[in-house]
């Protein structure tokens, strides 16, 4: 069992929720990762004091037992994707750095958006959910380069690529340079053109099917002028804005 973590339902209290607790075993000794809760092994309880007693670790690995314990192989990358897997990054991400003080070791996990394995320092956390607007916990790690692709060069929030979109701005900046501006009744006006018009078109080809490859083929031509011209007015305002 050397070179383990041992993950178990140990936080919460009955009627409510429960979190995962981590213990360690390295090289003879129990060292506590996390503990918490009802559930939560009493030697670790108010005490984080490595354990190297046979008896004394045998009775606390019984109590894991009882709580939907299992392993994670820190020699296996499998084993630590499983981890990161089952388990929010926010929580991996403690218990696996408190792994490599214990260890001396380095692990990497893997990035969620580029699925490339990258060391543990190197990585940032993403997919950010919680309840009632505070964030709690985020699901998944983000490697250096993927986070900066993804984020927004006017603020700096990362927000994936996807949604910095073909201006290269999060929605938010984008609002907020345009806001009360002339560009952004322009921008409005621009966008309802092209709504507009992919609306007739459909019109049109369904009273003249034969010509919808030339009408969709107009359309699109127009579109492409349209959007240039408000991607022109949305980078101006946000270089006016943030400079």
């Amino acid at each position: 069992m050397d070179n383990k973590i041992i993950m178990y339902e140990g936080g919460g209290y009955s009627g409510c929720f429960w979190e995962y607790n981590a213990v360690l075993m390295h090289e003879g000794t129990l060292h506590d990762i996390y503990t918490s809760g009802r559930d939560g092994v009493p030697l670790f309880t108010g005490s984080d004091t490595p354990v190297s007693d046979k008896g004394v670790i045998a009775d606390a690995l019984k109590h894991i037992d009882q709580h939907s314990s299992w392993e994670v192989d820190l020699s296996s990358q499998e084993s630590i994707d499983n981890l990161t897997d089952r388990v929010p990054a926010s929580f991996t991400e403690s218990v696996l750095q408190l792994a490599e003080c214990i260890t001396d070791e380095n692990y990497d996990v893997k990035c969620s958006m580029c699925k490339e394995h990258v060391p543990l320092s190197d990585t940032n956390m993403s997919s950010p959910h919680g309840c009632g607007g505070i964030v709690t916990c985020c699901d998944d790690y983000i490697c250096e380069d993927c986070y900066n692709m993804g984020s927004c060069p006017w603020c700096n929030e990362y927000v994936t690529r996807e949604e910095l979109g073909a201006h290269n701005a999060c929605e938010d900046c984008i609002k907020i340079a345009l806001a009360g501006t002339e560009a952004e009744a322009r921008v409005e006006e621009l966008r309802d053109v092209i709504t507009a018009g992919a609306q007739q078109v459909d019109v049109l080809c369904q009273l003249q099917p034969e010509r919808e490859p030339q009408l969709r083929g107009t359309h699109k031509e127009q579109c492409i002028v349209l959007n240039a011209e408000i991607d022109a007015l949305i980078q101006a305002a946000l270089k006016k804005e943030f400079g």
